[in-house]
């Protein structure tokens, strides 16, 4: 995503478990009308991060655990967002992400139910 956002020439800032200053991205992305955008592994997005900056949440790869993904949901949608979020997920149609994004919705854990009757995900 970032060599692509990169050949684009669209300026982003990019945090992941080797990030070695994330305060200093993070701070990038706020203040800096330059960088578009920021490409955040969800271990990392779903907490800690405040982003009312952004409008737009991308997911291309849902984070497992529901818990999980509410908390990336809401590092965009938090106090003192002024703009109008849009949330897109990037899904095929009878894949793994799509069965995971239903079990979201139902308000179900994939993993435990995976644990109780892995019949039942498939």
């Amino acid at each position: 995503i970032c060599k692509h956002l990169s050949e684009l020439k669209l300026k982003h800032v990019w945090l992941w478990g080797g990030t070695k200053d994330a305060r200093k991205l993070q701070d990038d992305f706020d203040s800096d009308e330059s960088v578009r955008g920021m490409v955040v592994n969800h271990k990392l997005g779903a907490y800690a991060l405040n982003l009312q900056r952004a409008n737009y949440l991308l997911f291309y790869e849902s984070p497992v655990p529901v818990i999980d993904r509410e908390q990336a949901e809401r590092r965009v949608r938090r106090q003192g967002q002024e703009r109008k979020v849009f949330q897109f997920d990037l899904v095929c149609r009878g894949t793994v992400d799509a069965r995971i994004l239903s079990f979201h919705a139902e308000g179900q854990d994939l993993l435990k139910s995976l644990l109780r009757d892995p019949e039942s995900v498939l």
